[in-house]
């Protein structure tokens, strides 16, 4: 069979659910946005000195931001060797998202013990650009920031040893804590701890380190700050109630843990392995009647969920159509999530291509092409957001 026609199959076969929704799934698209994600507005005009107005008038309403998360990591801000680029980067980025992931990985963070990456003017360090110089942009463009993570298995710094529990706790602690003290009254969503789920168990970490990395979050953190735990294998490890992460997160609420939101990532959707054009995720990630099953399961929780990580591939091998495959697989799934009622927000993982870090190069999933010019996927975004997802209205007031 020659690569044509394999790759035309495979794309057909990832589609055929998405072409074809079943009528439930096609409903709950549809009308989700409207039972979901809007409210009703009662409204009266009035004079300067407060008294009512009377007469006709001509009212005109245009919704000119969203309180739904739509966002992206900030790990490419200032990384690029020409000032053209990184003005382009943060044009696109704010015209597209209202959130932006700063990172907080630990080993990038402090990679020499006592002294953190934290000021604008630290060294830099591939993909890791200083918290403050992100958080500035955020606050003068109006953009939420959210750190990603406190605690995580992995990226611990190359100077953290084997140790005691105990001992190994208060670096911990001591971690969280300065972290708190000088972005607690700025930054007020947080990834507490990541994956912990498919994670090797590690001598740097204590036996309880999911408990543990809650307790301290909520001693060093304001009240109003919001906790998330993030994982990755709700889609392709999913039982029901006997799921993994449904257990293990009704696990840390039962135990007196606060958790105020599920993150759930999404990576290399449609990617296929290269020798044999298998998908890394199965086909039955792309039908609507899955998708919505496994939402609603994590919904009986009880929390919210942000759909955390999104790498929708636009690799080359799948043909001369890849960015058209990427858009229509973009459009498809943001209108599932968005129109899902626990849902608060969606966020794209990497904005531009030949960027990442490992693996998450392999999927071509920018929503930039590396020169900087956007894809169809991008496009189709901001029209989703910025115009469809507005509301707009003409209407005549009459007191």
């Amino acid at each position: 069979m020659s690569s044509t026609v394999q790759q035309k199959e495979y794309i057909a076969k990832l589609l055929k659910y998405i072409n074809h929704p079943d009528p439930e799934s096609a409903a709950r698209i549809e009308h989700g946005p409207e039972l979901y994600r809007k409210g009703m507005l009662r409204y009266r005009l009035v004079n300067a000195d407060g008294s009512p107005y009377e007469g006709q008038a001509d009212i005109s309403f245009r919704q000119i931001g969203h309180e739904y998360e739509f966002g992206c990591n900030g790990f490419m801000f200032d990384e690029f060797s020409e000032a053209w680029e990184n003005d382009t980067y943060k044009k696109y980025f704010k015209e597209l998202f209202n959130l932006m992931v700063i990172p907080f990985y630990w080993g990038d963070l402090e990679p020499e013990k006592g002294h953190p990456r934290y000021d604008r003017n630290s060294k830099k360090i591939y993909r890791r650009p200083p918290p403050d110089l992100l958080l500035d942009f955020c606050e003068e463009n109006g953009i939420t920031p959210k750190g990603h993570l406190l605690l995580y298995d992995h990226h611990n710094p190359d100077w953290l040893r084997r140790d005691t529990t105990e001992n190994l706790k208060r670096i911990y602690e001591r971690h969280v804590r300065e972290i708190a003290e000088r972005y607690g009254d700025r930054i007020f969503n947080w990834d507490v701890t990541n994956e912990i789920t498919f994670n090797t168990p590690s001598q740097f970490i204590p036996e309880d380190f999911g408990h543990f990395a809650f307790d301290i979050a909520e001693k060093y953190f304001p009240k109003s700050t919001r906790f998330n735990y993030n994982d990755g294998s709700l889609w392709r490890d999913h039982h029901g109630y006997y799921s993994m992460n449904n257990m293990l997160e009704n696990w840390l609420l039962y135990s007196g843990r606060r958790i105020d939101c599920i993150g759930v990532q999404c990576h290399h959707i449609g990617c296929p392995d290269v020798n044999d054009m298998l998908p890394w995720w199965g086909e039955y990630f792309f039908n609507p009647e899955y998708i919505n099953d496994v939402l609603d399961i994590y919904s009986k929780v009880g929390l919210p969920l942000t759909i955390s990580e999104v790498t929708i591939t636009g690799r080359e091998d799948l043909g001369p159509e890849c960015q058209e495959f990427q858009r229509k697989v973009t459009e498809a799934m943001y209108r599932i999530w968005f129109g899902h009622a626990s849902t608060n927000g969606i966020i794209w993982w990497n904005l531009v291509d030949d960027t990442a870090l490992g693996n998450e190069n392999f999927s071509k999933g920018g929503l930039l092409n590396r020169d900087l010019t956007p894809k169809p996927a991008y496009e189709t975004l901001r029209n989703l957001i910025w115009n469809e997802w507005c509301t707009r209205q003409d209407s005549v007031y009459d007191s």
